[in-house]
């Protein structure tokens, strides 16, 4: 497993690359709506995963990584100052909210100009230099062929210091065709039976080579969104089609009206989200509905059925755009209900009364 854990954090972490010095930066990470890539392993053990741009900024790119095991990693990539640098990391990150507005976590810098044989950087500037991975262009205008095609690629070259070698790959090669990203992989790692280390005489050298099979530039991503209103044990589920910077508010607004389905038994079409907004300093959803939730709010019977609905929708949407804390309005307005009424600042924790 730990070898698949490398072969998969060390694609996700390429950017898409060009041969052709002519090339402009923001060539190198198009920010192309709906791109699905799928890979496939090749070594002594067998996996597929594939990367959807997800969400896309004027600099930013925030790709989905799906792992045929079930995994699934959000990485947010920034083209800034020359250079493409991978600013977040999320793992796991099943939900489909958009995280690129959130602060900066890391600075890896996977591509820096110029482009062209020889031209080396540090892929973390602030890492010490005994810890220091470099990164280099060792190869131009060289053929790649895959299941998905032939490419003219760039060869990059990343060298991790000689730390456990049988856990991360000391030397990995990396083929980059323009337009489309990684194409093949090699990491050369090894196995040690005794202290790890390239003398010590037990090592083995070996390579894991990843390549693309495929390539779809119109996909789409299906997948449940759930909703934490526990019935017989169990936790309903609306399917949801995610596309490339899809408008999550009114794709959640069938989960809204499910939710008020399973409590009331009838659905209002009235129901919707007019806008959800994510602070991510304060990791504080403001989720604003419409006027009908007041509606469905009024048939609760007592002060702890309101509270308990006001607890599942907090859950349910603070999930799915993983926010800690959910403040709930109606048309801009606080919500004031039958038996509850919210203060200005007043936020429900994702999870109060479900789970937690």
């Amino acid at each position: 497993m730990k070898k698949i854990r490398v072969a998969i954090l060390a694609l996700f972490s390429a950017v898409l690359l060009s041969a052709c010095s002519s090339y402009s930066i923001s060539d190198y990470l198009p920010f192309d709506d709906n791109l699905l890539l799928t890979y496939e392993v090749e070594a002594d053990f067998s996996m597929t995963w594939q990367i959807f741009n997800a969400h896309s900024s004027d600099s930013r790119l925030q790709r989905r990584m799906m792992v045929q095991t079930g995994q699934i990693i959000a990485e947010v990539l920034e083209v800034r100052d020359n250079q493409i640098i991978a600013v977040n990391v999320v793992e796991p990150f099943i939900q489909h909210a958009n995280i690129i507005g959130r602060t900066p976590e890391q600075h890896l810098v996977m591509l820096s100009e110029p482009i062209e044989q020889g031209h080396s950087w540090i892929q973390n500037p602030f890492d010490p230099d005994e810890d220091a991975i470099i990164m280099e262009i060792t190869g131009v205008d060289i053929s790649v062929v895959t299941p998905a095609g032939a490419f003219e690629t760039i060869e990059i070259t990343t060298t991790q210091p000689l730390v456990e070698p049988y856990i991360v790959a000391p030397h990995i090669r990396e083929y980059f065709a323009p337009g489309i990203g990684s194409v093949k992989q090699i990491s050369f790692m090894g196995i040690s039976t005794e202290m790890p280390g390239w003398d010590d005489p037990n090592f083995e050298e070996e390579s894991i080579t990843v390549r693309l099979i495929d390539i779809d530039r119109s996909a789409s991503i299906t997948d449940p969104a759930h909703i934490f209103y526990i019935t017989d044990n169990d936790v309903p589920q609306v399917q949801i089609t995610y596309t490339t910077n899809n408008d999550l508010a009114a794709l959640y607004t069938e989960v809204l009206q499910q939710l008020f389905y399973i409590a009331h038994g009838d659905i209002n079409t009235d129901l919707a989200i007019n806008y959800a907004v994510v602070n991510f300093d304060t990791s504080l959803l403001n989720l604003d509905l419409s006027a009908a939730f007041l509606t469905e709010m009024s048939r609760a019977v007592d002060y702890e059925r309101e509270q308990h609905l006001l607890n599942v929708v907090a859950a349910t949407f603070g999930f799915l755009y993983a926010a800690e804390d959910v403040r709930i309005t109606v048309d801009g307005n606080v919500y004031s209900g039958t038996f509850i009424t919210m203060g200005h600042n007043e936020s429900i924790r994702t999870g109060q009364g479900i789970w937690n």
